[in-house]
């Protein structure tokens, strides 16, 4: 999109901070979906979409990490690696873009906004633009900055946090283990679409059990998906024999 004096103060106004080099916010809310940078092509000094996105994802994970490391000095590494997988991950991303209504401040091509006039944006989508601002907001004003931004952002969800979550992946692991089943097996059987919105097919398999897949916009989302749908099945498998 071609962020003017107004888009900025409106855009600085949603994240509580002022972003002053226009073109850090252009390149951040300019999907590449829209244009030539789809194709490789790098505009403004290297500042684009993907790698403010790039960017973004290192400097979010350094600062909930050294949050985290900080908060809770009684727990394990083990319980602080699900804490920060729970935070970091494409949904918490997405929820603080939507609460910040980022999506009617992106430029992103008709198809992939969800047809004409359409704002329905998937949550990857809207979690990477999220990194995105993130980058930008790093390379203007700092660390600082961005760690302000972050931890304001991220305090609801860091507070429903009351205990270290489970993911499915490790919800699943244990299960297996605690029937002498081994671990799951994971495997890629497929990748579709652009290389700028991948969709993985993850196969799960686990011994004497059915395979299921599922999908996801990244192989570790498909992977979660996959052992969230394993879960559903063992536990209607397990109702229905009782």
């Amino acid at each position: 999109m071609i962020v003017d004096l107004q888009a900025a103060k409106e855009i600085n106004n949603l994240l509580g901070l002022q972003v002053r080099r226009l073109e850090l916010l252009e390149g951040a809310l300019t999907h590449p979906s829209t244009n030539a940078l789809s194709k490789g092509r790098q505009s403004n000094n290297g500042i684009d979409f993907q790698r403010l996105e790039f960017l973004g994802d290192r400097v979010l994970g350094l600062v909930i990490a050294t949050y985290l490391f900080e908060k809770f000095e009684e727990e394990t590494e083990g319980e602080l690696a699900l804490r920060f997988a729970d935070l970091v991950k494409t949904e918490a991303l997405a929820r603080v873009a939507q609460r910040l209504g980022l999506a009617s401040h992106l430029s992103v091509s008709l198809s992939r906004r969800g047809g004409s006039g359409g704002n329905n944006m998937n949550s990857s989508m809207l979690a990477d633009t999220c990194e995105a601002l993130i980058g930008a907001i790093y390379i203007d004003g700092g660390v600082e900055k961005a760690k302000e931004f972050i931890l304001r952002e991220w305090d609801d969800l860091v507070n429903e946090q009351i205990e270290p979550p489970q993911d499915a992946v490790t919800s699943l692991q244990i299960w297996t283990q605690g029937k002498s089943l081994g671990l799951p097996i994971y495997e890629v059987v497929s990748q579709k679409g652009p290389a700028h919105s991948p969709n993985f097919e993850v196969v799960v398999a686990i011994a004497g059990i059915e395979k299921l897949s599922a999908y996801g916009p990244s192989k570790k989302m498909a992977t979660r998906a996959a052992a969230e749908k394993m879960l559903l099945f063992l536990k209607e498998k397990a109702n229905s024999a009782t």
